[in-house]
């Protein structure tokens, strides 16, 4: 018997944002979601520069606990990695004894639906 795998294209991501995030409050909404399960204590929302459509930015900053570049790599941007999941089915809390609210790991796709650039 011949093995295959899947091959997505990097357009997979991109096309998963506009099916998983239904309208840009959704996509807003998952985005301070992922804070609140960084354990920030505030999130600030600015958008800026909307006079003209390619210069303005949604721009969101929190105090959470924020991603070493291993998690970057290795969580954040490899769809479908169990971690939310397996951290809210095993230990359950985050280190401020939150319950994490998300665990599929459909916030990443927001930046797909909220813009054309995502700077971390």
């Amino acid at each position: 018997m011949t093995s295959v795998t899947f091959r997505p294209k990097a357009k997979l991501v991109s096309m998963l944002g506009e099916s998983l995030i239904s309208d840009n409050s959704v996509g807003l909404y998952e985005l301070v979601k992922n804070s609140y399960d960084a354990d920030a204590s505030s999130v600030l929302v600015e958008l800026t520069d909307t006079k003209t459509q390619k210069k303005t930015a949604l721009v969101i900053r929190d105090d959470g606990t924020g991603m070493t570049i291993n998690d970057l790599l290795e969580k954040w941007m490899t769809p479908a990695n169990p971690h939310k999941a397996e951290t809210k089915h095993g230990a359950g809390k985050t280190e401020k004894g939150r319950s994490p609210l998300g665990e599929k790991g459909i916030g990443r796709f927001a930046v797909h639906k909220l813009g054309r650039q995502l700077t971390l």
